[in-house]
Formats: C-alpha cells, sequence, structure tokens
C-alpha cells in the first residue's frame, strides 16, 4: 500500500483524516507529529524551549506553510531505542499522527552492540507503522555520533523502510563552525547547532513535498527475526535476599542484597527509579556476571534498561546484587522486561 503525497496547495479536500502529512502541510492542515527519542529528542542544550530544534522547526513550517502543530513527545535523557519502545507501549501515543520524529544512536553505542542496535531501530519503526501505517517517519542521525557502525544501522534501515533520513554529521561538518560554536558540551547542540538540524529537515520535508514523495507502510518481511514479539513486564520474583517490598518497588539500602527473577526469552531489560539517591547494582545472567546498572539520577524517573539480547532462546534467571562498588545508594526495581510471541 502506498499513499501518495505532493505540492496541493489548491486542491480540495474532503476529510481531514484521509491526507497525508504532505497533503496536510501544503493545504495548511494542523500537523500531529511524535518525537521519540533521547536528550537530543527533547532538545536538552537549547538555552530555552524556543531554540530546540522542534520549536524552530515548526517556526519555519508555520511560517512557509501556514500551519499549526501538536507535539507529542516520548523523549528520555540517556535513553536507548529499546527503551523508547518500551515508553511508547506504555505511554499513550496519539490514534492519529501524521509524522514521527525517531532521535537515537549516541546512548546506544555505550549499551549494547550495532547488531543490537539494529533489531531495536528496526522494531521502534515497525511499531511506529503497526500504529499509524501511513504515517511518514524521519529518522535523525545525532550530530554527536562517532560511531560509524552505528550510523550505517541507522541508514541502512532508514533506506530499507523507506523513512526520510537525515544525517545531522554533515551539515555540522559543513557549517564552518566548531563542535564548540555548535553545542552545549561537545554533545548537546545548543540554539544554534540546534538551527542547523530545523533547516536541514525543513529543506528535506519541503523537497519531499515538491517531489510528491510517497509515504508507503513497511514490507512484509522484517531484516530481523522476532520483530512479531511484544515486550512484557514480569513482576513475580524467583528469590529475595534483603529488597525490601513496597509497591510497586522492591527495594534495597544495603550492599550485596540479591534479588533474582527466571524468564523465558532470548532478550531482558529492567525497570528501576532512578533518583540522587541512586546507588550501583550488579546483574548476574545464568549465574554469570552481565553487567554493571547505575540507578542514580539527577531527580526522580522511572527507567526502562537494556540489559542483554541474543540468549538462547530458553528459560534463564536473572539477579541482581546490590553492589559493593559505592558504599550508599538505594536500588528500586519494580520489574523485568522480557519480550513473547504476539497474540
Amino acid at each position: 500500500m502506498v499513499f501518495f503525497a505532493g505540492n496541493l496547495a489548491k486542491a480540495k479536500f474532503s476529510n481531514q483524516n484521509d491526507m497525508t502529512f504532505y497533503e496536510k502541510l501544503a493545504a495548511g492542515k494542523k500537523i500531529d507529529y511524535v518525537v521519540i527519542g533521547d536528550s537530543i529528542g527533547r532538545g536538552s542544550g537549547a538555552e530555552n524551549e524556543s531554540l530546540t530544534w522542534f520549536s524552530q522547526l515548526e517556526k519555519l513550517l508555520s511560517s512557509h506553510y501556514n500551519v499549526q502543530f501538536n507535539r507529542h513527545s516520548i523523549v528520555q535523557s540517556g535513553a536507548t531505542a529499546f527503551e523508547g519502545i518500551v515508553k511508547m507501549e506504555k505511554e499513550s501515543l496519539p490514534s492519529d499522527f501524521d509524522i514521527a520524529f525517531i532521535v537515537f544512536g549516541e546512548n546506544d553505542r555505550k549499551y549494547m552492540s550495532d547488531k543490537q542496535f539494529a533489531y531495536f531501530y528496526e522494531l521502534l519503526i515497525r511499531k511506529i507503522k503497526e500504529h499509524n501505517p501511513d504515517s511518514e517517519i524521519v529518522t535523525i542521525t545525532e550530530s554527536c555520533l562517532s560511531n560509524q557502525n552505528f550510523a550505517e544501522v541507522i541508514k541502512t534501515t532508514s533506506d530499507y523502510y523507506k523513512t526520510v533520513h537525515i544525517d545531522m554529521r554533515i551539515p555540522f561538518d559543513a557549517s564552518g563552525l566548531s563542535i564548540k560554536e555548535l553545542t552545549k558540551d561537545g554533545i548537546h547542540p545548543n540554539g544554534k547547532g540546534y538551527s542547523l538540524y530545523a533547516q536541514s529537515i525543513f529543506s528535506v520535508l519541503e523537497k519531499a513535498s515538491l517531489n510528491s514523495r510517497a509515504i508507503s507502510i513497511y514490507p512484509p518481511e522484517p531484516l530481523h527475526t522476532g520483530s512479531d514479539k511484544v515486550f512484557t513486564f514480569i513482576t513475580s520474583i524467583q528469590s529475595n535476599n534483603g529488597f525490601q517490598y513496597k509497591k510497586p518497588y522492591y527495594t534495597s539500602l544495603k550492599n550485596s542484597d540479591s534479588l533474582q527473577y527466571r524468564f523465558t526469552g532470548s532478550m531482558v531489560g529492567v525497570t528501576v527509579l532512578r533518583s540522587p539517591n541512586g546507588g550501583k547494582v550488579d546483574v548476574f545472567i545464568d549465574g554469570k556476571f552481565s553487567t554493571t546498572l547505575s540507578t542514580w539520577w539527577p531527580f526522580e524517573r522511572v527507567r526502562h534498561q537494556y540489559i542483554s539480547s541474543g540468549l538462547k532462546n530458553g528459560e534463564h534467571t536473572l539477579r541482581f546484587v546490590h553492589s559493593n562498588e559505592v558504599k550508599t545508594g538505594t536500588v528500586k526495581i519494580s520489574s523485568i522486561i522480557v519480550q513473547t510471541p504476539q497474540r
């Protein structure tokens, strides 16, 4: 199924809900859009909200097409594509949105391999299309992403699903300005840096509209197996040594406290409460050390953190041990996250 769109400013439309993003843009109709991303997705680094990339983009599009916008953000500083999927499933997406922006990669490279990232990035695109098949999707390679393997994943997946793809490293390099001039901290763009985001996105969308870009639903076959599975939250534990339960969290204040779950599947994550009082927790899968997670964050926030994937598809144990790495700190765990077949 393919939906054709173009520069149709003079056309008459009978039903606004049947119009594509480009048709609404050309006709000056209100645009509903979704941002799913990390700190750059939420505009961190801008001196004020008017200088975030999405505010500047709205201003450019409004000036050129006389349109208004309704933004829905599913964003979290430090988030990965995995967390984006979980948050998207737990939060209510608009029933009908016209365009979605995906902004991930910089954090993902810290927690997973490029192959694992490729799986979650594809799954995120498919979830968006399952929710709203005729929506446009814009995938953004962040200006700070230095890992070329992760950048290639974004480009390859974008090409396969025929999304609008924008590599923000290119306009940053071409600007003639230094990273110090374009960012707050070397990672997050400032208002000047976000103006490059807005201008680049605007130019690509304007060209797509003029060229009557077709919006297609995803191909029938996924690039990776397992894309037909959904995330499931497991709250029941197998054993507990020292954690205290106060709904909805198992809480530890002492080093060496442990909490164990049992699950079936090849992937696992965890939902924790991160806060200024957070500590660290060591994670063991089937008795073997896997990773150490931090539950510290500058303010209290529920987080869905990736742990591991590519496990043998069978039954496993997952044990959390309050780490001795820090002398103080609180660990709060509400559930683990696994994938199960879609019913």
